[in-house]
């Protein structure tokens, strides 16, 4: 369908294809209502303004910090770590030291997987509930209280899986120069 142009007027309803004229109960499509095009301009200018702010959020949450054995550690994973760790009332490490500990465990896990040793998902999930219970709170409730706060489960239950894997790996009798 042709967009209907007059002047410095664009048709809005032209380009939906809607027709709202009154009595026009059938739906017939055709040009009604006429809107400056400098109207439609900031419109869009102002929508594509805040799709650009978006991306720019996103792309910067999910920008890749390092990588340890084929796993991004993104500035997500460092700020949701650091919310993680006020959360839980420990004293917020550098984000060197956060950096550190996210390769620790993904280095842990890896080694454990090697070993036949990692925590399974349902072991993880027992421990999320654990800690659940402990603070008298159901899981549900735990994933909103981290969600919350700016951390969430998914960072959760992977400082659990490291520290379960570090703990089969102390079992299992492999230490540090063999890991």
């Amino acid at each position: 369908m042709p967009i209907a142009c007059r002047g410095d007027n664009l048709s809005l309803f032209a380009i939906a294809g809607i027709n709202n004229e009154p009595g026009n109960a059938g739906g017939e499509l055709r040009s009604v209502s006429q809107v400056p095009t400098r109207v439609v301009s900031r419109w869009l200018a102002a929508t594509a303004g805040v799709a650009a702010i978006v991306v720019l959020i996103s792309s910067a949450r999910a920008q890749v910090v390092t990588t340890i054995n084929g796993q991004p550690i993104t500035e997500q994973n460092i700020q949701e770590r650091a919310r993680l760790d006020d959360l839980g009332g420990r004293r917020a490490p550098d984000r060197q030291a956060i950096i550190d500990e996210l390769s620790k465990e993904i280095e842990d896990i890896s080694q454990a997987r090697r070993h036949g040793i990692a925590p399974s998902e349902a072991e993880v999930n027992r421990s999320l509930k654990g800690i659940a219970e402990r603070i008298g709170i159901d899981s549900q409730e735990l994933t909103e209280l981290l969600n919350k706060h700016g951390a969430s489960e998914a960072t959760l239950k992977q400082r659990l899986r490291g520290e379960m894997a570090r703990v089969n790996l102390e079992r299992g009798g492999f230490d540090a120069q063999s890991r």
